[in-house]
């Protein structure tokens, strides 16, 4: 997380220098009592094997906070693949 994300995005001085899909997960994951995973690297098709192995025994929600449609892509291309009664895709992002 970078200094000019303060003034766009919900963010803290002390959030600067960290990861910000951690920094997102671990505050609302605390403020609502659950496990929030992320991912601290960029999402890629040759990285998504690791966000299907994370979600095989959950029904996942998946919260898209992207401004590329790229990544958006991949994001609703994992949603199709893990999607079981109860999995739900939020695209938030801009």
């Amino acid at each position: 997380m970078e200094e000019h994300n303060l003034a766009r995005q919900n963010f803290i001085r002390r959030d600067i220098g960290k990861n910000k899909a951690q920094v997102l997960a671990e505050r609302y994951g605390g403020a609502f009592g659950v496990n929030v995973g992320f991912i601290p690297e960029y999402l890629r098709r040759d990285n998504l094997s690791a966000v299907l192995s994370a979600v095989s025994n959950y029904i996942p929600v998946y919260i898209g906070c992207v401004d590329n449609n790229k990544t958006r892509h991949l994001i609703h291309d994992l949603y199709r693949q893990t999607y079981r009664n109860g999995t739900v895709y939020l695209d938030s992002g801009e």
